[in-house]
């Protein structure tokens, strides 16, 4: 089973829970998608997870599941990119209300961030939204 539910790797941003890449190492994509619907059943309405170099899922709570590749750029410096992920995600939700918009805000801004020295600035989290097509 994937950890975190109450321990390391899971955070919880009020109806956002947030799992990151360390508590998924080796599990597949079903046996995340499972335990993430698990912590909605207990309560969290949209449930984010980080898989690094695999990308990301979201668990959203209106039932659908995205999935998101990693972006193919050499990561600088992967701390904060989680944190940075669950922000650009909170800004995509306020500014559209859509899940997927949200999604790949949130996607972009972790990955921006894996690729500076510092936090990513929001024109680079739009360059790469820009690539999304």
């Amino acid at each position: 089973a994937v950890r975190g539910m109450y321990g390391e790797g899971t955070k919880a941003y009020g109806n956002l829970y947030q799992i990151s890449n360390q508590s998924t190492l080796g599990q597949s994509e079903e046996e995340i998608i499972t335990f993430a619907k698990n912590l909605q059943e207990k309560g969290a309405v949209n449930v984010l997870v980080s898989r690094g170099e695999k990308g990301a899922i979201l668990i959203a709570g209106d039932g659908n599941v995205y999935n998101a590749d990693a972006h193919k750029i050499k990561a600088v410096n992967t701390v904060g990119a989680g944190d940075s992920m669950v922000a650009g995600f909170l800004t995509g939700w306020l500014e559209s209300k859509d899940y997927k918009k949200a999604f790949e805000m949130g996607v972009c801004s972790g990955s921006a961030s894996a690729f500076s020295e510092e936090f990513a600035t929001r024109e680079e989290v739009e360059m790469l939204l820009s690539k999304l097509g």
